[in-house]
């Protein structure tokens, strides 16, 4: 090959980069759309929607429906804000569960490390106590890789797992000036873990939300405890969780987890639901792709 006819063809390649390069990096931002091999992505397993009263055991005539309405945080934001002031409190107004108001005397409910600070406020005096709730009835299930979810699951380096598990309490409180008058609380805690698996578990993404229900009626609060471990050579890269639908009959709590090794990429997001009724929700998705940088990451 003569000399021109070399430049020629270098010439040539170096405009074919040119235009291809673009075609990368160029678009929409998300890190998916940059993939230079097809994603694998996959609807993982979403369990069952059976009621969970039912399931626990707790029938429609037992449920207890309070004279009085337990009111969410920002029904009540100046009473709640009010005696925590008083009873020199930490707290952070996320664990905040509401507040039971008679008029002359309220009672303040606080999250506390699965358990329930009940702090009364009878118009005199500040009185705290702990109180355990009592689990009412649970319920685990592993879902195998090949159960419920769509083709291309599993590959040579590995395949995504689902586990769930739920547990419902109840917990009561009596109003300051009478002890006639019980108020009970249900809470459900639901969790779900979708895990990619190799030769161990490799990336894990938790999403755990605790639902105080006001039963038929609304949800009072959502405890947002959601998690995720990456373990190396993958590294962690995203973790975003967040919760919604506080003061309406359903809630959700949703969970993102992003991990990366050289150019192996690895997304899953998943979410746990509850309404007023006793209905349960959730579900996942989890994608694998290879990325055309090799930061573990971008």
């Amino acid at each position: 090959m003569s000399q021109w006819k070399t430049i020629a063809v270098l010439l040539t390649l170096m405009l074919a980069a040119m235009v291809i390069v673009p075609c990368v990096s160029a678009g929409h931002d998300s890190d998916i759309q940059k993939a230079i091999f097809p994603v694998n992505k996959v609807d993982l397993a979403s369990g069952d929607n059976q009621n969970l009263f039912d399931v626990m055991g707790l029938e429609k005539s037992q449920i207890s429906h309070n004279p009085v309405s337990l009111k969410r945080y920002n029904e009540s934001k100046s009473i709640a804000d009010r005696i925590m002031k008083k009873a020199v409190l930490l707290d952070s107004e996320k664990s905040v569960i509401g507040v039971y108001d008679f008029g002359n005397s309220q009672i303040l409910l606080i999250s506390r490390n699965g358990n329930i600070l009940e702090v009364v406020d009878d118009g005199k005096s500040i009185t705290t106590h702990t109180i355990v709730p009592e689990l009412i009835g649970e319920r685990e299930k592993t879902y195998a890789p090949n159960m419920g979810v769509s083709d291309g699951l599993t590959d040579n380096d590995g395949m995504f797992e689902t586990r769930i598990k739920d547990k419902l309490y109840s917990f009561s409180v009596q109003q300051p000036d009478s002890s006639k008058v019980v108020l009970t609380t249900y809470a459900v805690t639901r969790e779900r873990t979708d895990s990619y698996v190799g030769t161990q578990t490799w990336v894990t993404a938790k999403v755990k939300g605790t639902f105080y229900i006001n039963p038929d009626v609304s949800i009072i609060a959502i405890q947002d405890e959601s998690s995720y471990n990456v373990v190396w050579p993958y590294q962690y890269c995203e973790f975003i969780h967040s919760t919604s639908g506080v003061g309406t009959v359903s809630g959700q709590v949703n969970n993102h987890v992003k991990a990366g090794l050289t150019y192996v990429r690895i997304q899953i997001d998943n979410w746990v639901g509850m309404d007023a009724f006793g209905y349960p929700s959730n579900g996942g998705s989890a994608i694998k792709w290879t990325a055309a940088t090799p930061d573990g990451c971008v």
